[in-house]
């Protein structure tokens, strides 16, 4: 058995199918470590890439971030690279996967302001410019 020692409680944990385990400390903290407990990377305020998160999600090697200020940011699990920013109309309580029976092919993203944003996982993969 092997236990993460993380500074402030847990708000929501993730693993990705990698063995890669994503939790997310506080409002502003996000840390990723190996299966086997190693501490891999981290984000939080200070790299002022992380807003306030309100959920998280996996989808393959990618992380999904809901943000209090309406982004859904995604990063590149493996080195916490930011890959693309989609701004919503308010703040994001809540990301899903849609399973298309061999694939994941959509993500529904429940907003603060009584919508349902849904969108494609080819348009969370698009690469931007930042």
């Amino acid at each position: 058995m092997h236990t993460l020692n993380t500074e402030q409680p847990v708000n929501c944990l993730k693993i990705n199918c990698f063995g890669h385990i994503i939790s997310q400390c506080g409002s502003r903290n996000i840390d990723v470590y190996s299966i086997n407990g190693r501490h891999l990377y981290s984000l939080s305020n200070n790299d002022k890439e992380v807003s306030q998160v309100n959920c998280m999600e996996t989808l393959e090697d990618y992380l999904i971030v809901g943000e209090a200020d309406g982004y859904l940011k995604v990063y590149e699990v493996y080195n916490m690279k930011l890959i693309n920013v989609i701004p919503l109309e308010s703040s994001i309580l809540y990301i899903t996967l849609f399973n298309n029976l061999s694939y994941f092919s959509h993500i529904l993203v429940a907003l603060e302001n009584s919508k349902i944003a849904v969108l494609t996982v080819d348009a969370i993969r698009k690469l931007q410019t930042l």
